[in-house]
């Protein structure tokens, strides 16, 4: 019996990869919380307030004053969008920190860190030596907020980047019990040359608030904007909550593209922010970012640079004023023609919404495979919108693939000049299934005996295997050659029409390549 077990769910695998398999999910949504201050204060507000008013040093560094302009200037041309450049400071616990306050045992060191004419921050910070109760707190004096505690396990071989503070100052509070100065460095700073909230755009970018379809607007929720640490330097994109119906618990996963967030370090050191958008259509309210909820890493699942996407698992998901959604996806392709959506943060800018169609599939663009074109007829696209997800307009608004990239796009409304490439969901499905995700079936698939009860029913389902092809499991034969020469026949045949379904794939792409002169008119978003 076990053997086969064993053997139908090969070929049930087999047979799903070679037919290509439909697996799909609906969204998942946590209603709004009444209030977002229990966000900004996982150290008491009182607490807060007391130590940024027990501030007496403040180490402000003018590497970058008055550069502001000359660095937006600067920036190169990259597959992301650049929004601050770092620079490196050694700044050990004893040159940070003045005396500590003795606060009934417990010493509390505290110094503020500016970056001049910066419009926000990151600090780049090495905790490898601190002792197990040593904890690091950052506040944002802008808010006020607080972020943490970090302590010596949150420590990383290159450093860890604290989240985004918005403003040009950044104050560390570190905590510690016994009487040894605790060994804690600063290592370097980002400092934001572009004001987010203000930066230059298109003027048909279409807020989030003019569409009042509510599915859009709750799906919304899920979409955050991504502040992604390379080397100094600090880049922007986007992304999106990715529901696991197979989990009763809501598991933070978060897709975006691979060439936003592609290895390890990055991965961990990535800051998400939530709830950017405006309420009102055509009006620019906003909330300030630095009250707004962020979300770190904690681990990098999958990625590729062969499909272009990435799937991460985030620490925690705050909820926050406006609910928070977990995303929905299908592994079914697109059709030419079919309607499609965006959201997105063009130029790191608050949350926007894009209308097109799907115009050719199964492209190769570069390196990339299986990547779909879609053409705008309303909205655009900018530097800043990578990673964000594609989502099928048919009223389910399921994930169909991340951004890559595009055309250098205009308010003209013309869909063959206006065009971005996404990545292929459908493909990065076989890479993070069943590790991760197990959506509804279009058609019959094989699972061990109790396992799917209380998932969700797939529209058009088949009926269960049969077990064993037909044969009960008391008629099966049990003897020493009990069907061992026609498994291995199966088995051939499903590994053969798993072959050919790939060379014809494969074969398929050799028309659809986007060239290195066609790159002339495309820009990486």
């Amino acid at each position: 019996m076990t053997r086969c077990v064993v053997l139908l769910a090969i070929l049930a695998s087999f047979a799903a990869h070679a037919a290509g398999e439909e697996s799909f999910s609906d969204d998942a949504f946590l209603p709004p919380e009444a209030s977002s201050e229990g966000l900004l204060y996982p150290l008491p507000a009182s607490d807060v307030s007391h130590y940024l008013s027990s501030v007496t040093v403040t180490h402000s560094f003018r590497d970058m004053a008055g550069l502001n302009e000359a660095l937006k200037a600067a920036a190169p041309e990259s597959p992301l969008f650049q929004v601050a450049q770092g620079y490196t400071v050694q700044l050990d616990s004893a040159a940070l920190f003045p005396q500590p306050l003795d606060e009934s045992g417990l010493l509390v060191y505290i110094a503020a860190v500016r970056s001049v004419d910066a419009h926000a921050l990151r600090l780049l910070v090495d905790l490898s030596g601190l002792r197990a109760d040593n904890e690091l707190w950052l506040l944002d004096p802008v808010a006020p907020r607080a972020f943490g505690p970090y302590s010596t396990y949150d420590a990383l071989a290159g450093g860890r980047w604290l989240p985004t503070v918005f403003g040009d100052t950044a104050v560390l509070v570190l905590r510690a019990r016994d009487a040894l100065p605790p060994a804690f460095r600063l290592l370097g700073v980002s400092h934001f040359y572009l004001d987010v909230s203000e930066a230059k755009e298109l003027s048909c970018n279409i807020d989030i608030a003019c569409d009042q379809n509510p599915i859009v607007q709750r799906i919304s929720t899920g979409v955050g904007l991504v502040l992604v640490p390379i080397g100094l330097e600090t880049f922007a994109g986007s992304g999106a909550l990715l529901n696991a119906p197979a989990t009763p618990a809501m598991e933070p996963f978060f897709i975006t593209a691979h060439h936003v967030i592609g290895d390890r370090e990055t991965a961990i050191n990535a800051d998400v922010i939530w709830d950017f958008r405006s309420s009102r259509c055509t009006i620019n309210d906003a909330p300030p970012l630095a009250r707004l909820p962020h979300s770190q890493t904690s681990a990098l699942l999958a990625t590729s640079a062969t499909l272009d996407a990435t799937l991460l698992e985030l620490e925690s998901v705050p909820v926050g004023t406006h609910g928070r959604a977990y995303l929905g996806w299908d592994t079914r392709p697109p059709k030419v023609e079919e309607p499609v959506i965006v959201i997105h943060f063009p130029g790191a800018k608050r949350m926007r919404i894009t209308y097109g169609r799907v115009q050719a599939i199964d492209q190769t663009v570069v390196s990339y495979l299986y990547e779909t074109r879609v053409g705008w007829y309303e909205g655009v696209t900018e530097p800043g919108s990578s990673g964000s997800c594609l989502l099928y307009a048919d009223g389910a608004y399921r994930i169909a693939g991340t951004l890559t990239g595009g055309s250098n796009q205009t308010c003209n409304f013309d869909p063959s000049e206006n065009w971005d490439y996404f990545s292929s969901f459908r493909d990065f499905y076989k890479d993070i299934s069943p590790a991760y995700l197990r959506g509804s079936a279009g058609h019959s698939v094989y699972e061990e005996p109790g396992e799917g009860e209380g998932e969700g029913e797939g529209e058009g389902e088949g009926e269960p295997l049969p077990d064993c092809a037909g044969a009960s499991m008391s008629q099966r034969p049990t003897g020493p050659s009990s069907g061992l020469a026609g498994d291995a026949v199966l088995l051939s045949f499903f590994l053969l029409v798993l072959a050919l379904s790939k060379r014809r794939r494969i074969s398929a792409q050799t028309d659809n390549v986007l060239s290195v002169n066609e790159m002339d008119n495309r820009e990486w978003r």
